[in-house]
């Protein structure tokens, strides 16, 4: 027998490998077993339905924990807290749909994790998380804005409460939630909303996962903002979760839309207009008449089956069959289609996310799609206006004024006017509704400057054919 081996088909090596695969084995079983310590037995949501054991469940291990308590786990006690919720469908595994109000069920959207209903203490025993008027040492940073006075603004735009007081985590110095005071029938109620759901403005405090009417379903006493004075602030969340798709019917989309420029005090505006200043008129350029008048789809179009004739002719004249010329061309296919798709999506997202404003002293553009840019243009500063259609019928208008701005023109396309380089002229691009838009244009420009509106030099000017019509602004 050789060295290291014990009988005459057994040696140490073998003996270990076999040692190995027992110890990999008992590992797997121990891992398996404690990760079932919590969550098994499962119970279906059928009333009476199956259990799922969870082979191996362990038995129960007694621990002390660092404030004297002890937990036994895994607990066999069935679950006594009832879901206002009910399944789809009859099958196991079916999604819950709430019952009643949906920001209360606690399942879905609105679904959160229930912890035990004790302090969360710091490293001396005290709750980690008080209202600063209990903290008279903290205070908010002089460079940022204190939002203890603002008003509460919904994803609606409504004002539902207002900031009473700053909750802090004194352990971390971060502020946890912001005290909301809010109106009902029965008096000012107070909850908590944390600072997570919140953007804090020079003027607002703007909340994008609940309508502002939905801000006085605050179910916080007086008595229970004490409970969470000592730790226990739980209790007093506004809505305990803030379930997104069950905030309005019209579900997650209007409210994802709203998010898209959550920092806008007014949709499509950079800042809330000062006093005396309000929109007239709001609009977006139609995205069909976009793709045709500023990206030339047609043009795209007849470009690359250009392109592909040619590669097909040149195939043909090298002495090529039918056949060849359609596999050359098939393998040319994906270079159109994946521009054709590219700008597709570029026009469809142009056009989703720009805002022409026009108020009764400026009109506001709010362009761009990765990087959002508002362009101010003041009555004043705006030097002509045509109006192009399509029907030889219609006419352009233009205004003089003057003004001494100038804006460039990769900043503003597809929203400037074609070939003017040298003084780009912002365009309000395939609005709908264009002799409206033209005569408030003109009728608020008349009352700002105190004259009528000459459009006689564009009148004799040939109208352009357009699906929709455009706006073109000077500035000189």
């Amino acid at each position: 027998m050789g060295t290291g081996a014990i009988t005459q088909y057994v040696d140490v090596a073998q003996l270990v490998l076999y040692l190995f695969w027992i110890f990999f084995a008992g590992l797997v079983y121990y891992l398996a077993r404690e990760n079932h310590r919590e969550g098994y037995p499962m119970e279906t949501d059928i009333p009476g339905g199956p259990k799922v054991g969870g082979w191996p469940v362990p038995s129960p291990k007694t621990y002390l924990l660092a404030d004297g308590r002890e937990v036994s786990v895994p607990d066999l006690k069935p679950d006594p807290h009832v879901f206002s919720a009910e399944p789809a469908h009859q099958y196991i595994g079916a999604p819950l749909v709430p019952v009643g109000d949906p920001m209360f069920a606690a399942v879905g959207p609105g679904a959160y994790a229930r912890r035990r209903d004790e302090p969360d203490l710091d490293y001396e025993g005290h709750p980690r998380i008080v209202p600063m008027r209990e903290m008279p040492k903290f205070d908010v940073a002089s460079a940022s804005t204190d939002p203890r006075g603002l008003p509460v603004v919904g994803a609606d735009g409504v004002v539902g409460a207002t900031v009473a007081d700053i909750w802090i985590d004194h352990s971390e110095n971060i502020v946890r939630y912001l005290e909301i005071e809010a109106p009902s029938p029965n008096g000012p109620r107070r909850a908590l909303l944390p600072i997570t759901f919140a953007r804090v403005h020079r003027d607002r405090v703007a909340v994008k996962s609940v309508l502002g009417h939905q801000l006085d379903g605050a179910r916080a006493a007086p008595a229970e903002l004490r409970d969470a004075a000592r730790g226990r602030e739980d209790r007093c969340l506004l809505w305990r979760r803030h379930a997104v798709c069950d905030a309005g019917p019209p579900g997650a989309a209007a409210v994802s839309f709203a998010m898209e420029h959550e920092d806008e005090p007014v949709y499509g505006l950079p800042e809330v207009p000062p006093a005396g200043e309000h929109v007239i008129w709001q609009g977006s350029p139609d995205w069909k008449a976009l793709a045709i008048r500023a990206f030339h789809v047609r043009k795209l179009v007849v470009y690359f089956a250009l392109m592909l004739v040619l590669r097909a002719t040149v195939t043909l004249a090298d002495g090529g069959t039918a056949l060849q010329a359609l596999r050359d061309v098939a393998l040319l296919m994906p270079l159109p289609l994946t521009g054709w798709r590219w700008c597709w999506r570029w026009l469809r997202l142009s056009a989703r996310s720009t805002v022409y404003t026009l108020t009764n002293r400026r009109v506001v553009m709010r362009i761009g799609i990765v990087l959002t840019l508002s362009f101010n243009l003041p009555f004043r500063c705006i030097a002509a206006a045509d109006m192009a259609r399509a029907a030889a019928r219609h006419r352009r208008h233009r205004a003089g004024l003057a003004g001494q701005d100038r804006i460039a023109y990769l900043q503003l396309w597809p929203h400037a006017r074609p070939w003017h380089l040298r003084k780009p002229q912002p365009m309000l691009r395939c609005v709908p509704e264009p002799d409206a838009v033209a005569q408030l244009l003109a009728a608020q420009w008349s009352q700002l400057n105190g004259m009528a509106a000459p459009a006689g030099a564009a009148a004799a000017q040939p109208p352009a054919a357009s699906p929709l019509p455009e706006t073109a602004l000077a500035a000189h």
